[in-house]
């Protein structure tokens, strides 16, 4: 707890400083907290055995223990060779070459690291055989780093673990997940490539927490690029690149926050600076989820919304993303933020630049409670048919302040600076600057 609350200190002190958070301008509504992952896991030292395992030929591999020189082990089989050598606090390094896995590196030991030679070092499968490349059960502390993973079941699949770190791996062509954190704590993901996500997602992150998926770059998924999801709590979701979610199957999202086919609820999961594009559903959609943070993430060129926050989410922070040309060449959806559900409430969109999207800017629909205030919002309504606003409130209960309107385009397609649509009530709109 004193972690998550240090974090929660920093992160409003870092939104502060960035603007994105004015106090004045909220002082009457929700408080909102926000929190997330202060702990970094941490690679730990290696003070045992050390290994270099080469492939020397057509399905000859061999490893040598680094300290002397001496070949321990030779083999046909690269994954019995490799799981032979793993032991608590060793090093695995890789040289170049193929190493073809007939089962998955499964072997429990603590304190194991693994380092390849990036784009020289491969790992694959036979295409009929849907086995992992990893597969960490109940350990602590691996680490993966510099390995290409080229047509396995899952890349990296990890359960019950804890500090682990999978780092600057090239992962693609997988039949299910690039790499899935299944009920772990304390994992980092980062500056991963990971593509063609033939039945799964890019990055999955199920029960959860305390874990970091940051600066990976991940295109063309079946599911979700990235979902963090079912009990996932307190993780940070940062500087990330996601395209393309879904357009391996029919749905999909760039980030993911809360639900999965599976269905489940997460808490105080951090969003940051992301760019989310071309992604089949949404840019960014948080569901099922509470005091979720979303900060300065540019969204666009999304197929259905830029950002989503539905289906029983409350406390939802959404500050300073710039969101555009989202909802292109769809009739479903509304543009660029979305905000929906009886059993959504107290959501803030504040200091947000909206524009260009096909369809409304932000539309608040059937939930309550809501705070939208200094954004700037603009030439949206690119679908041209001249019903869609910068703002439409299908609410009661919102708060509307601070925003700045305009279309300077020849052709105004925000035909509606805001619009309140009738039956709701007990809104404050006040002090926005309309031309």
């Amino acid at each position: 707890m004193k972690n998550q609350v240090f974090t929660v200190l920093v992160v409003s002190i870092l939104l502060l400083s960035m603007g994105f958070i004015n106090l004045s301008n909220a002082s009457s509504q929700t408080i909102f907290t926000v929190q997330a992952s202060g702990i970094i896991a941490i690679e730990p030292a290696f003070d045992g055995p050390s290994y270099l395992i080469q492939a020397i030929g057509l399905n000859k591999y061999r490893a040598i223990n680094e300290t002397d020189g001496s070949i321990i082990y030779s083999s046909t089989s690269a994954s019995d060779l490799i799981n032979s050598v793993i032991k608590s606090n060793s090093l695995i390094t890789f040289g170049t070459g193929t190493f073809l896995l007939t089962n998955s590196i499964t072997k429990q030991a603590n304190n194991v690291a693994f380092e390849g030679q990036g784009d020289r070092t491969l790992l694959q499968t036979e295409t009929s055989m849907k086995i992992n490349a990893f597969t960490l059960t109940n350990v602590y502390g691996w680490t993966i780093r510099n390995l290409t993973i080229e047509g396995t079941y899952n890349g990296v699949y990890a359960e019950n673990g804890r500090n682990l770190n999978i780092v600057n791996n090239h992962i693609i062509d997988t039949y299910h997940d690039g790499i899935a954190l299944f009920s772990s704590i304390n994992c980092t993901v980062a500056s991963n490539t990971i593509g063609n996500a033939t039945r799964g997602f890019g990055v999955h992150v199920w029960n959860t927490t305390d874990s970091q998926v940051l600066k990976n770059v991940v295109d063309f998924t079946y599911w979700s690029c990235i979902a963090v999801s079912d009990g996932s709590n307190y993780n940070l979701v940062d500087k990330n690149v996601v395209s393309r979610g879904g357009q391996m199957g029919t749905l999909g999202d760039g980030i993911e926050i809360g639900s999965t086919p599976r269905s489940g609820g997460t808490v105080g999961n951090v969003v940051i600076n992301n760019t989310c594009h071309d992604n089949v559903i949404d840019g960014i959609s948080v569901a099922q989820s509470n005091t979720t943070g979303v900060y300065g993430n540019s969204v666009f060129n999304n197929f259905v919304h830029g950002i989503s926050v539905e289906s029983n989410c409350t406390g939802t922070l959404l500050t300073g993303n710039t969101v555009y040309n989202n909802s292109v060449n769809t009739d479903v959806g509304s543009g660029g933020i979305i905000v929906m559900g009886l059993d959504t409430s107290d959501t803030m969109i504040q200091s947000n630049m909206i524009f260009n999207n096909w369809k409304d800017g932000i539309l608040l629909y059937q939930s309550s409670n809501n705070s939208v205030i200094g954004n700037r919002v603009f030439d949206n309504g690119q679908k041209s048919d001249n019903k869609y606003a910068g703002i439409s409130i299908a609410t009661s209960n919102d708060r509307i302040e601070n925003n700045l309107f305009y279309d300077d385009q020849s052709l105004k397609t925000q035909i509606y600076d805001m619009l309140e649509e009738p039956g709701y009530s007990n809104n404050t709109i006040i002090r926005n600057t309309i031309p």
